[in-house]
């Protein structure tokens, strides 16, 4: 019985033992399956008589290290060479012209292969997952890099891309770790979702001239990536399209671009220098831009100026957005500014935000003051108060309603501890709120020292409640608080119910 299954010119399947095999010169095809799972399979010849190698033909064929498939073959077909994860090498002669999908997926051996000039159709995910291909010359005859063709090619160092590329679809070339540099072709338009995520070497980019949109999330992570000019041709920038890209220093944005999603430049902490264009819409383009101290206009802006790194309205109405790296401990808000804008000072690191009466409107979400290191506002403004989550009343705190008059006593004790001139006119009021209310107000000094400390200083701590804290502070070996606590214990000793008079 022969080791060949041959129908009319079609190799069907092969039984034979495997090893080093030289396929029939009567094969004109190499059928779907025909050699798929053959472990035992490590080299083969294949003569010029094949004109087509099917899908999945030499698939899963673990032992096969390296091949060369003449120019007589016109198409391999899907998943011809998938899995064969020992493979190094692959010739492909001049005369192919079709590469089909997942064509040589998970070769993860994968070291060299030879694309012939005469190629004209390279499938989606053709190398996905080969690990250790180092370089690949795209020929002149692709127009098109499908869908993640070159995803995972971790190794991958040295791309060349033809001028005829038109089109470079969705994780072309997602996750490939080695890739320091890319020239894109004149005729790309568009770098779609995620073409470059997770490059994580990449360090420059070459735009194309006529590229007019960076898709979402296009240059995922790319945390080296340094050098970034974008053309005057560009549109528009997707939402995350540069999210968590830390080592991108500065940023400028054309005028041409009409449209910026939401976080595009994300997670960028060491961007420090960013214009802002008259496109910006979402104020949360740098979101988490930790190390951005100042935003820059772009040049012939018509709708913003800069004062101090803060983005204001052109005719400075308006507050736009705060730069998420300027700290300070105090940012007096222009009195030219009438309006704050939504998320203006989302992650601002600021202690506390002053807001003159010129402000008549301050949105609810211009600070959300969720978390512990968000920003206090000082308003004397107690329209404001239902807005704020952490508001400093600069007023006394029996002009408010009751259900607020607790909110402001930390904000008292905040603007107290920087030293704020204006809640001076209102000190003695506030003390003597806390005062009538010092029961509540010890509840909260067990989670805040401003507050504990202040309680001390006006003799409202009862010793019992001190004691307790005592014990506490001590557990925790925090000497200054210990010594603290113990003074006043011994201050008031002789009274061992203290209650505040």
């Amino acid at each position: 019985m022969s080791d060949f299954q041959i129908e009319n010119g079609v190799l069907i399947a092969y039984h034979g033992p495997g090893g080093k095999i030289s396929i029939p010169e009567e094969v004109t095809v190499i059928g779907d399956n025909a050699f798929a799972g053959c472990h035992s399979l490590t080299e083969v010849n294949i003569p010029d008589s094949v004109r087509e190698i099917g899908d999945r033909a030499f698939s899963r064929c673990t032992r096969l290290r390296d091949i060369t498939v003449p120019g007589s073959v016109e198409r391999i077909g899907e998943m011809a060479f998938h899995f064969c994860i020992h493979l190094v090498l692959v010739i492909l002669e001049k005369g192919i012209r079709e590469l089909g999908d997942l064509v040589f997926m998970d070769c993860r051996e994968l070291t060299y292969v030879s694309l012939p000039d005469s190629l004209v159709s390279l499938g989606s995910k053709a190398f996905y997952g080969c690990e250790r291909m180092l370089r690949v010359m795209i020929p002149s005859g692709i127009t098109e890099i499908k869908y993640q063709t070159f995803t995972n090619c971790r190794a991958l160092n040295n791309v060349f891309l033809p001028e005829t590329v038109t089109t470079i679809e969705e994780q072309a070339f997602y996750g490939c770790w080695g890739m320091k540099h890319i020239e894109l072709p004149a005729r790309v338009t568009e770098i779609r979702h995620q073409t470059f995520g997770y490059c994580m070497a990449l360090q420059s980019i070459s735009f194309p001239p006529k590229l007019e949109r960076i898709g979402d999330t296009a240059f995922l992570a790319c945390k080296a990536l340094t050098d970034l000019t974008l053309p005057e041709s560009l549109r528009q920038i997707d939402s995350n399209a540069f999210h968590g890209c830390l080592n991108l220093t500065s940023v400028n944005i054309p005028n041409s671009v009409m449209k910026i999603g939401g976080f595009a430049f994300s997670g960028c902490t060491g961007l420090t220098r960013a214009t802002y264009s008259d496109r910006i819409e979402n104020t949360n383009v740098f979101s988490g831009c930790t190390g951005l101290r100042e935003f820059v206009p772009s040049a012939r802006s018509r709708c913003y100026t800069v004062v101090d790194g803060v983005i204001l309205s052109r005719d400075g109405q308006k507050l736009i957005a705060y730069p998420p790296g300027r700290c300070c401990v105090r940012y007096d808000i222009p009195e030219t500014v009438t309006e704050v804008s939504p998320w203006a000072f989302s992650e601002a690191p600021v202690k506390v935000i002053y807001v003159p009466e010129s402000v008549k409107t301050f949105s609810r979400a211009a600070t959300d003051g969720a978390k512990e290191e968000d920003p206090f506002v000082a308003t004397a403004c107690a329209e404001f108060m239902p807005f704020l989550d952490k508001p400093i009343f600069l007023g006394p705190p029996e002009a408010l309603p009751p259900r607020h008059q607790k909110r402001v006593v930390e904000g008292f004790l905040v603007a107290r501890q920087i030293g704020m001139p204006e809640i001076e006119p209102w000190k003695e009021n506030y003390t003597e709120y806390i005062r009538q209310t010092y029961r509540t107000c010890e509840k909260k000094a067990w989670n805040n020292e401003l507050m504990l400390r202040f309680l001390m200083e006006q003799g409202m701590l009862r010793t019992e409640a001190a004691e307790l804290m005592l014990q506490k502070y001590d557990a925790a070996e925090r000497p200054q608080l210990t010594a603290e606590l113990t003074a006043y214990l011994e201050k008031h000793s002789e009274n061992d119910t203290h209650v505040p008079s």
